[in-house]
């Protein structure tokens, strides 16, 4: 991402056939920062538009460009990046393909299930059609047929005629794109803790290291996402309301799997104690203007992924041992991109307009404050 400035969207659409991704090329790093003063992991299962040739041909026919990036979390990519160019202690990590090539957001199903959801989802997109409904898909999305709004995304006739050789194209391009992001997150996720085990080791066991067991004994996982409070028309206008339980306030809703107090639902493991994110949603309100803006899982409480590094990686900590906490970041879309860039795809058109090309400059600093004073405030948990 050299060539593009950290800030910018990247519009890019096509990825050249047969491309195998470098990992190096998903990390936006400080190289000068030892992997035991990294604070914060970021990563975007949704960050590019970007899809294998091979893939596209797969599409339905009236696919715009502005529905095809409005299929991706691209504006928190450009805030992930700009954010890791301001700020030392994070590592962000990009997913480098269109979240069409199985959704790394999703559980990862196996072959055979991944062809029972696609049946499913195709059967659910003909009979929402014929209601004229928008079809409902949870369960079987890894491969969406269609956008959120129901608007189509792939040729659902030529898929069905030919589910197997869609699939070997799926799953072949996923190999070489989306499992390269999924290792490449774990792997950077591995080395940051191990870095830390090692230092927390070396420290002497007396109150003299408190300070300096406390600044490297915390990693915090994030998932960056962003969402927009509309969605499409037929004509590519952003101009639908969602539903207010589906709206996002005006900044950021923080995910950890828990209800609107971050406290556990049920038997279920929250991925980070009420405490740390109500701590973390504080220091988001110290530092960006309006007090109303952050919300707690409502209305998205974080998917596959905060389960699967919860479940891999959480811990509360111990005297060689990090506190490792995960949460999702959703980010309101219209305040990345700002009032300008929403009035404009908001107007009709195919292509996604200048306006929309680049987020506000002004929040990846707050962002790295926010988590300055956060850290600062909140420096890991008792074991």
């Amino acid at each position: 991402m050299g060539d593009l400035d950290p800030w910018r969207l990247d519009r890019r659409l096509r990825l050249d056939p047969e491309t195998t991704i470098d990992p190096a090329s998903l990390i936006s790093a400080s190289p000068a920062t030892p992997l035991a003063d990294v604070t914060t992991v970021v990563h975007d299962p949704h960050a590019s538009v970007a899809l294998p040739s091979e893939v596209e041909e797969w599409l339905a026919a009236d696919v715009s460009e502005r529905r095809r990036m409005d299929f991706s979390d691209f504006a928190s990519d450009a805030l992930g990046r700009h954010w890791a160019s301001l700020d030392p202690h994070i590592v962000y990590v990009r997913n480098p393909v269109n979240r069409l090539v199985l959704d790394p957001n999703r559980a990862r199903p196996s072959r055979a299930t991944a062809r029972e959801q696609l049946v499913e989802a195709i059967a659910r997109t003909r009979s929402a059609a014929q209601r004229g409904e928008t079809p409902r898909l949870a369960g079987v999305d890894t491969i969406r047929t269609v956008t959120f709004a129901g608007l189509p995304l792939l040729d659902i006739t030529r898929v069905e005629a030919d589910i197997d050789g869609f699939l070997d194209v799926i799953f072949e391009a996923a190999a070489r794109t989306v499992d390269v992001y999924h290792r490449t997150v774990e792997a950077m996720i591995t080395r940051v803790i191990a870095a830390k085990r090692a230092a927390l080791s070396a420290l002497p066991d007396d109150r003299g290291s408190a300070a300096e067991r406390a600044r490297i004994g915390h990693l915090l996982i994030v998932g960056l996402h962003d969402t927009s409070n509309y969605t499409l028309t037929a004509d590519d206008r952003l101009n639908v309301a969602k539903p207010e339980t589906d709206r996002l306030p005006r900044y950021v809703d923080f995910g950890t799997r828990g209800d609107p107090a971050g406290e556990p639902v049920g038997t279920e493991p929250t991925s980070m104690p009420s405490p740390s994110v109500e701590a973390l949603k504080d220091a988001y309100m110290k530092v960006f203007p309006g007090a109303a803006g952050f919300s707690i899982n409502a209305p998205y409480r974080g998917a596959a992924e905060t389960v699967q590094l919860r479940d891999t990686f959480g811990s509360t900590g111990g005297s060689a041992e990090p506190v490792v906490d995960v949460v999702q970041v959703e980010w309101n879309r219209e305040t990345l991109y700002g009032e300008a860039a929403a009035a404009a795809l908001r107007a009709e058109g195919r292509e996604w307009p200048q306006e929309a090309s680049e987020i506000d400059r002004t929040i990846a600093p707050l962002v790295r404050d926010a988590h300055a004073l956060w850290r600062g405030q909140h420096r890991g948990r008792p074991a």
